[in-house]
């Protein structure tokens, strides 16, 4: 039956399943998901031409000078952009009286972190190119706050096709940027300079749908776009001060999530030296474009629409979490064994014998992939206003791992220890999710209630295609590609068996 322009499916077994791309057709769906494919493919290509163009040493500055500028970057904007699709889905139109005091922080907070991030460059004991690196690289924070921010306003209005357009679009820039400057023999300079012209040209493209914004006062509609009565209408513009109580969890969750995640080649570059942080961030880099799927599965399409579910139907929302959770179980394993199987020979083929090391780093953070993909679908129904505080706790206990791990363990194992430290941040989180939407979302269900059998073949497949290529991977060439073979044929097989997957996938 239809409900709000959404159609709610009903399974043979089950409780009614979420058609989580509502109002889309399959031309546009497709389109969506070719930019993503796109954007993931000129990432990857930008990474193998700068290992390859700029050498160990400056590959490792400007990933070690990016990973200092993306610690900060989730403080640029103060998590108003997703800040704006919790408060347009819970209040629909009635929340433009928040937009004035959020559009004041978004372009105050952008101000802060830049100077602060040219105080880090002076103030931490950084190589000379870093800091220099650094101090050019800042300009990119307040340019990606804008694009944030326009991306929000996109969201709300459902206008996906223009939004697949504004997150693939520097990609590609950073991929033209990169191949002109290996092309020309330049520096790592030339391309942080060439990434922050970039950023400040995206800026002024999508500052437009800020002015918009800001000059009619648009905002959300409910389900079926239909502008919602409440009361909410009637209240005055809410402080600054009441808006920095409502959105400071929203910052704080990014800013937490790049410090684990993006922590250790920070660390490696201070601690180890530009050569390490290059080895590990080549691997790092590999490891993000898998964590693809998730965020644009989660966050990019259906976060607006889990928010007005959250609260307009609460069945509906329920049932948005098994049947991701069970998805991203499949879909891990295939992640798992290609970066596992096939990084430690791809890695020194693509990026260049300098970084053969990274190949056996990449299989061993491979196990990271099973542990993200859970968390996300566990993170994607943590929305409330409690929750949010929740998550932002558990990804403090993260990044206090991930730190405290990266000053025990990389002073003495170098990217092994960073390695580590990241695996041990990101289950850390992922134990405290699940906590989370057993005790808040599922009333004290718990997981294996919401999950196939056979699903938990996926994360012990993972382990094994982990060990089977560190282990065996001296014994024959053919080892590491067989495994990723079978992970690959087991996540299909096991994902064409999840009998809900296709809602998921519209």
């Amino acid at each position: 039956m239809a409900d709000g322009g959404n159609v709610k499916m009903r399974s043979a077994d089950g409780p009614a399943r979420p058609s989580f791309l509502p109002r889309l057709g399959p031309k546009t769906i497709g389109f969506l998901w070719v930019a993503r494919i796109g954007a993931a493919g000129a990432a990857f290509l930008t990474q193998v031409l700068l290992g390859r163009g700029l050498g160990l040493e400056g590959y490792g500055a400007l990933a070690m000078s990016l990973a200092l500028v993306g610690f900060l970057l989730p403080l640029a904007g103060f998590g108003v952009p997703v800040f704006w699709l919790r408060v347009f889905g819970k209040e629909g139109q009635s929340a433009r009286r928040w937009l004035r005091p959020t559009l004041i922080l978004v372009a105050g907070s952008s101000v802060v972190v830049a100077a602060v991030a040219i105080l880090l460059a002076f103030v931490v004991d950084l190589p000379s190119t870093s800091r220099t690196l650094v101090l050019v690289l800042s300009i990119v924070i307040p340019a990606q706050a804008v694009v944030s921010a326009a991306g929000s306003v996109l969201q709300l209005g459902s206008r996906y096709v223009a939004l697949a357009i504004c997150y693939a679009l520097p990609y590609f820039a950073r991929f033209l940027v990169a191949a002109v400057a290996v092309l020309l023999q330049g520096s790592p300079f030339a391309v942080a300079a060439g990434y922050s012209a970039t950023a400040t040209g995206m800026a002024v493209l999508y500052a437009r749908e800020l002015r918009f914004l800001a000059k009619q006062h648009s905002g959300g509609a409910d389900e079926g776009g239909k502008p919602p009565t409440n009361p909410a209408a009637s209240e005055p513009v809410p402080s600054l001060r009441r808006t920095l109580g409502q959105v400071w969890p929203f910052a704080l969750s990014g800013f937490f999530y790049a410090t684990y995640f993006q922590g250790s080649t920070a660390l490696l570059g201070i601690l180890g030296g530009e050569a390490e942080a290059g080895i590990f961030g080549a691997a790092l880099s590999i490891l993000s474009l898998g964590y693809l799927l998730p965020a644009v599965v989660f966050q990019q399409y259906l976060l607006p629409h889990l928010n007005r579910w959250l609260e307009h139907d609460r069945g509906r929302f329920v049932a948005a979490y098994p049947a991701g959770v069970d998805l991203m179980l499949a879909t891990s394993l295939a992640f798992t064994g290609v970066a596992a199987g096939l990084g430690p020979w791809a890695m020194p083929f693509l990026f260049g014998a300098q970084f053969k090391t990274s190949g056996p780093v990449l299989a061993v953070l491979a196990l990271c992939f099973p542990i993200r993909f859970l968390a996300s679908a566990a993170e994607a129904t943590l929305l409330t206003e409690s929750d949010m505080r929740y998550r932002v706790g558990c990804q403090c206990v993260g990044a206090a791992v991930a730190v405290i791990g990266g000053f025990l363990f990389v002073p003495r194992m170098g990217v092994w220890g960073a390695a580590i430290a990241l695996i041990a941040s990101e289950a850390a989180v992922l134990t405290g999710y699940l906590r989370g939407v057993r005790r808040r979302v599922l009333g004290g269900g718990a997981l294996r209630t919401v999950v196939h059998g056979r699903l938990w073949a996926a994360p012990l497949g993972c382990a094994l295609v982990v060990a089977g290529s560190l282990l065996f991977r001296g014994v024959h060439p053919a080892i590491g590609p067989l495994l990723a073979f079978a992970a690959v044929a087991v996540s299909a097989w096991l994902t064409k068996g999840v009998t809900h997957s296709k809602w998921l996938l519209g």
